[in-house]
């Protein structure tokens, strides 16, 4: 709910969906007038199929009695509110079972439900009211360990999430804009937005082992959806963010003409090289700003290829890149990128890219050919964006290889086989001619 306005609105507000309902105030939502930037919004966004989180100390599962719902405001402090917020939550099922007003606490990593500034106000076998002093992601638990437990994140709360992130960003477009102009510190908040979406969304490829590539296509193509949304929010020429599990650097130009000249972004373990040029694109559609972005993930060494069954051994970190050029799948001017090896190797290896082009997503070289390499470093240079790695073996999606193996084995086979034949008919044809010799001496023997 947004609402705009010279004066900071006043009075009650309620948003309801199928399984919660918030109540607060606009006072509460806008929080310093002073800082009032000329619109407020309050959003309430529930989770459906999210009805139980397994404890990894405790193992046991601590069952969510209600749909989590996350709740935030324009507001942006939200820590220790002023006034208390109250929210229903409907059971899941009906029970006498006494409920606990938990939410999820990020303040020891990696997480924790929490019920710390929660109270509960009312409850039935139906329904729950609780009033918190604070904004989080909220929900009603069955069994509640306090001050413990830590929970792992399944990935598509993890995707969820994100989107939640990338809605934020959108929304706070406008105030963005207008704080820009006034202070060149820029958006922090876009910032954090970037840190949690990356970090979230490597988890959700990191967590229960191997991925099937469908899982995989979905949660880059999220990824790159939500860095192409938040960055050109980003006020600085440069935002360069590292976290435990991701590394991004951000490069963003805005002049009444588009940028020329060469661009280069380099992390621990990759270096992108490109011109201007290639990240505008189009001069005649050039928005007023150019953007180009490198994200490398950490501790994704491996895929699955669940076509082959085979494990793909990854030589490198695997890294996204993109820009604001939206026409990507075939570039004038090819890219280059020089990938650092996770371990000092001589093996030959293989320059690829996550290809989602036909369902679910394979790792495939074309378009990908190797500059240069040695057991330390390879640069590849490709004639489009996506996400990038170095592989020791090569599964083409079609089966290509498989095919050129057994030609090869049945090649040989018969190459084998020949020879014998070949080896077998010489000698005896040697023979035969010895035989004929010896013959024809014998005869002119006898003559004489």
């Amino acid at each position: 709910m947004v609402r705009r306005d010279k004066t900071p609105p006043k009075g009650p507000v309620s948003l309801t969906n199928e399984n919660t309902q918030l109540d607060t105030t606009w006072e509460t939502v806008v929080g310093d007038d002073q800082n009032y930037p000329g619109f407020a919004y309050v959003f309430l966004l529930s989770y459906r199929n999210l009805d139980s989180l397994k404890d990894n100390t405790s193992h046991q599962s601590q069952q969510l009695m209600s749909s989590a719902a996350t709740v935030s405001v324009s507001n942006s402090n939200t820590t220790y509110l002023p006034q208390q917020v109250n929210l229903t939550f409907h059971h899941l099922q009906s029970s006498d079972v006494d409920p606990t007003c938990v939410y999820w606490s990020d303040e020891n990593e990696p997480g924790v439900w929490s019920g710390r500034g929660c109270t509960l106000v009312m409850s039935n076998s139906n329904q729950t009211v609780c009033s918190c002093n604070h904004l989080s992601t909220f929900a009603l638990m069955s069994e509640m360990q306090q001050g413990s437990g830590q929970l792992s994140l399944v990935m598509w709360v993890g995707v969820v999430v994100a989107l939640t992130c990338v809605v934020l960003s959108l929304i706070t477009t406008l105030w963005c804009r207008f704080v820009s102009r006034k202070r060149r510190g820029g958006c922090r908040l876009q910032q954090d937005l970037l840190v949690n979406t990356t970090d979230v969304l490597q988890l959700g490829l990191q967590s229960n082992g191997h991925r099937s590539s469908s899982e995989v296509t979905k949660l880059l193509r999220t990824i790159e959806i939500s860095i192409r949304l938040i960055a050109p929010l980003l006020t600085e020429n440069v935002t360069r963010i590292e976290t435990n599990h991701t590394e991004v650097e951000i490069m963003v130009r805005r002049d009444k003409t588009p940028p020329e000249g060469p661009v280069s972004l380099t992390n621990e373990n990759t270096q992108f090289d490109t011109t201007w040029e290639t990240v505008v694109g189009d001069d005649q559609n050039y928005p007023g700003f150019a953007y180009v972005f490198l994200l490398s993930y950490r501790n994704l060494d491996s895929l699955k290829d669940n076509t082959s069954h085979q494990s793909q051994q990854l030589m490198s970190s695997a890294a996204t890149v993109s820009f604001s050029n939206s026409n990507t799948t075939y570039l004038p001017q090819q890219v280059n990128l020089t990938f650092h090896h996770l371990q000092s190797s001589d093996v030959d290896p293989t320059c690829v890219y996550w290809s989602d082009e036909n369902e679910p997503g394979v790792w495939s070289g074309r378009g990908c050919t190797l500059v240069m390499s040695n057991s330390n470093q390879t640069v590849c240079s490709c004639n489009h964006l996506s996400t990038f790695a170095l592989m020791s073996e090569m599964q083409q999606g079609s089966g290509q290889l498989s095919l050129v193996m057994w030609v090869g084995v049945v090649v040989a086979l018969t190459c084998v086989v020949l020879s014998l034949i070949t080896t077998l008919w010489c000698r005896f044809v040697s023979r035969k001619r010895r035989g004929g010799r010896r013959l024809q001496q014998d005869v002119q023997l006898h003559r004489k």
